[in-house]
């Protein structure tokens, strides 16, 4: 375990420190190639040798250690209790984070290292500063909030909140990525907009994109192109995609529009790559008054084109 001296008041001393937890990544099903049923459903959060096979250790970089405690806190991210229910910031004694799902502990790792992990490659590989001008810069989630609702928020404050309802949705990446999505889109274009669809297409662009990026399903595959792959596309509902056949403007939900543009949007990345994923929705110039359209115009001209 490495550790950093960052701040010393009122005799408190704080180090950054590196710690270990489990996660999925991105869900259990891409994980193993599986399909909803059997071992692998949502049983109430019951776990099993399935599900539990299906994590990933992962390494939680510069966690906070003070007062001989660790937190899940560091320069871009920080567990908060937001709203309710309060369950509590899962500190702890030691720097391992070793939770299986039926633990609540669980979504509270998970969501922490898929933000942090999201914003790292944006803003140190890419190179793009991109952080919500609120809180410090740091973005404040809460991993078991909304009175348990089967949903999830993303607040101008600089805030996301998951819900519980079916299964945790903070043990989906995509829903984690998604709702740091509408937040990267904030604060690289300077608006959330909604028009089109545009905001909530670029949600499950960004959580698709990754998904994706790992190579876990083949391209012929119905879950190449699905959004929500754990929490969705099961007996609790439908999930979305990003292989609409509808066509601009369509006649359906704001919804459907939103699939409209994430699908768009992942026929370019399959142009361009991984590499260039933020730039073409943020850095291109999105404001709060374009549609689709216009959105496509700022794409084109963000690739250079």
């Amino acid at each position: 375990m490495s550790q950093k001296k960052t701040k010393q008041s009122n005799k408190t001393v704080s180090f950054k420190a590196s710690g270990s937890g489990y996660v999925y990544d991105p869900d259990p099903l891409s994980r193993t190639g599986s399909t909803y049923g059997g071992s692998y459903v949502d049983g109430n959060d019951a776990t099993n040798a399935s599900l539990d096979n299906a994590r990933s250790l992962v390494t939680l970089s510069d966690i906070e250690f003070a007062n001989n405690v660790y937190k899940l806190k560091n320069s871009y991210v920080e567990i908060r209790n937001i709203t309710g229910p309060n369950t509590g910031l899962f500190t702890q004694d030691t720097n391992q984070f070793l939770f299986n799902r039926s633990e609540l502990g669980f979504e509270a790792v998970n969501a922490f290292w898929h933000i942090d992990k999201s914003l790292r490659y944006i803003n140190e590989t890419l190179g793009i500063t991109c952080k919500p001008a609120t809180n410090g810069g740091v973005v404040l989630y809460d991993p078991h909030a909304l009175n348990g609702q089967d949903n999830s928020r993303y607040s101008t404050a600089g805030t996301l909140e998951f819900g519980q309802g079916g299964v945790d949705d903070a043990e989906d990446a995509d829903v984690i990525l998604h709702e740091l999505g509408h937040g990267i889109h904030h604060w690289l274009s300077g608006g959330v907009s909604n028009a089109d669809g545009l905001s909530e297409g670029s949600g499950d662009y960004w959580a698709q994109s990754y998904s994706r990026s790992l190579n876990q399903w083949a391209s012929s595959t119905p879950q190449y192109n699905w959004v929500f792959s754990w929490d969705g596309h099961n007996t609790i509902w439908d999930g979305r995609i990003t292989n609409t056949t509808m066509i601009y403007p369509g006649s359906g939900s704001f919804y459907d529009k939103a699939q409209i543009w994430s699908t768009c949007l992942m026929r370019i990345y399959d142009r361009i790559g991984k590499k260039n994923r933020p730039g073409i929705f943020g850095r291109s110039g999105f404001n709060n008054f374009i549609n689709q359209p216009a959105g496509c115009c700022y794409c084109r001209k963000t690739g250079g084109y």
